[in-house]
């Protein structure tokens, strides 16, 4: 199997590996990334695996693939940057992600298709403890 081989869900083979956890999933995906697999493909969604990890929480993932040149503002379809997709994330909740997208430098003004900054969908979705992370980070409402 390619690691640029498209399933019949229009996600590559990178992908596949980003719907699981554990310490497994993060070897497989080194071992993709390793054999020239695009941290940065698109889905039929225009998500990137990046998109995928920021909104599953996890961690260790995003840090991987920033780490081998993931786009921290990268927007999908509709319009939406990781950061978003973590702000709005009830498995992001404890705010490790949206840490890790500023620390890389994801604007945390970013529009996403409807208007909305990563505070707005945090505060919308409840996320508070996030929404005070991203304010402490200057973000605009």
């Amino acid at each position: 199997m390619s690691p640029h081989e498209m399933g019949i869900t229009g996600r590559l083979c990178i992908w596949r590996r980003l719907g699981t956890k554990g310490s497994l999933t993060n070897r497989m995906m080194r071992l993709l990334i390793r054999h020239g697999a695009d941290v940065t493909a698109q889905d039929d969604a225009h998500s990137t695996p990046l998109h995928l990890a920021s909104s599953k929480g996890s961690v260790e993932t995003v840090e991987m693939l920033i780490q081998h040149g993931a786009d921290v503002n990268a927007q999908n379809g509709d319009q939406s940057t990781p950061l978003h997709l973590a702000a709005s994330s009830r498995l992001a909740v404890e705010g490790n992600v949206v840490r890790l997208l500023l620390k890389h430098g994801a604007n945390v003004d970013a529009k996403d298709g409807e208007g909305r900054t990563p505070l707005q969908v945090a505060s919308s979705e409840g996320h508070y403890w996030i929404a005070k992370l991203l304010s402490d980070h200057h973000a605009r409402t």
